[in-house]
C-alpha cells in the first residue's frame, strides 16, 4: 500500500509537469468507458494544471465520494491532497488545511500533505501545529530539504535559534539554496559549534 501511494504521488507530480501521458490515458478511458472512476482523478489533474481550480476540486471530490470504486479508492489520499492544493491556490486556507489533514489521515506516510498542512498552520500563526507537522515531515523523509527549511523557519519564529541553525544547515545539505534565513540567524545568534550542539543534545536525553 505504501509503495503504491508513493508511486501514485510520483506519477501525479509528473503528470502536472508534463501532461501528455495523462491526456492520452484520459482520452483512452473516456473512449472505452471507465467503471473505476479513475478518469475523474486524471481530469482533476488536468484541470489543476490549467488553473481551472473549482473544476479540479469537483473532479477530485468525485473520487472522495466514490471511494468504493476501484480507480477512486486507490487515490483517495491524493484526491484530498490535490483538492487542498487547489484550495491553497484559491487562497482558501482553512479548506486547504481540512483536505491536507484528510489526506494524511487516509495515508499517514504522505509527507507532502503534512508539509502543506504545516505551511498553512505557519501562515495562520499556529506555530505549535506548524512545528509538529514539519517535524513529522523530516521524520518521514529526512532528506527533504524544504522540510528542514520550514522547520528551521518555525524554530526561528519561536526564537529557538539552536534548532533553527541545525535545520537550516540540514536544508542546505539537502539542496535548498536559499540564504536569507542563514543571514537572519547570523544577526540574532551565533551558530553553535558541533561540540556545543552535541553537548546540548546529550543534556536533553
Amino acid at each position: 500500500m505504501k509503495r503504491m501511494a508513493i508511486f501514485l504521488v510520483s506519477v501525479s507530480l509528473a503528470v502536472l509537469s508534463a501532461g501528455t501521458a495523462s491526456a492520452d490515458t484520459l482520452e483512452s478511458l473516456s473512449r472505452r468507458g471507465d467503471p473505476t472512476g479513475y478518469k475523474h482523478f486524471l481530469m482533476g489533474l488536468e484541470r489543476l494544471k490549467r488553473g481551472q481550480l473549482r473544476f479540479a476540486i469537483a473532479e477530485f471530490q468525485y473520487c472522495v465520494r466514490h471511494a468504493h470504486l476501484s480507480g477512486c479508492g486507490r487515490v483517495v489520499d491524493q484526491s484530498h491532497f490535490y483538492s487542498g492544493v487547489a484550495y491553497q491556490r484559491l487562497g482558501e486556507d482553512l479548506k486547504a488545511l481540512r483536505e491536507f489533514q484528510a489526506a494524511y489521515t487516509v495515508n499517514p506516510g504522505l509527507f507532502q500533505a503534512w508539509f502543506r498542512a504545516g505551511k498553512v498552520h505557519r501562515g495562520l500563526g499556529n506555530l505549535e501545529q506548524a512545528l509538529l507537522h514539519f517535524q513529522r515531515v523530516v521524520a518521514l523523509k529526512p532528506d527533504y530539504g524544504f522540510g528542514h527549511y520550514y522547520l528551521a523557519l518555525t524554530y526561528y519564529d519561536r526564537k529557538d535559534y539552536a534548532q533553527a541553525w541545525k535545520h537550516a544547515r540540514l536544508a542546505q545539505r539537502h539542496g535548498v539554496k536559499r540564504t536569507a534565513l542563514i543571514e537572519k540567524l547570523k544577526r540574532v545568534s551565533k551558530e553553535p559549534s558541533p561540540a556545543g550542539a552535541a553537548e546540548k543534545a546529550a543534556d536533553r536525553k
